[in-house]
């Protein structure tokens, strides 16, 4: 296998063994950081601020299927999120003909495809 191959091959697996770990560390009301909100983030307070922080420097999202998976997963492990990050955020939901807009539209198509129609309905 060439050097340049195994290197490549090498990044893939350190990513993919990271990604999981900051699934656990995220997702996992057990072990993870993240607070289960009751009230849905209807209360006003928001009882996640570290994911919220982290969610907001994942700034490949749009991009990068492991980010974006690991953003969608967040967020309906703490839809109390949702609402917050969608106003934070720095993407662009604006109509513009370019490939970022298209990227951003996939990752919010992908985003209601996965969370509960609640949780949706109370960010509209």
């Amino acid at each position: 296998m060439p050097e340049a191959q195994r290197k490549k091959e090498g990044r893939r697996l350190v990513r993919q063994q990271v990604h999981e770990f900051l699934l656990e560390l995220s997702c996992d009301f057990r072990n993870g950081i993240n607070f289960h909100d009751k009230t849905l983030g209807t209360s006003g307070k928001n009882m996640n601020p570290v994911l919220h922080k982290f969610l907001l420097d994942l700034r490949q999202a749009n991009r990068d299927p492991l980010e974006a998976e690991l953003v969608i997963r967040v967020l309906k492990a703490c839809p109390d999120l949702l609402n917050r990050y969608l106003s934070d955020v720095t993407f662009s939901f604006s109509p513009r003909p370019s490939a970022q807009w298209t990227d951003n539209m996939a990752l919010l198509t992908e985003m209601g495809s996965k969370m509960c129609v609640p949780c949706l309905r109370r960010c509209l």
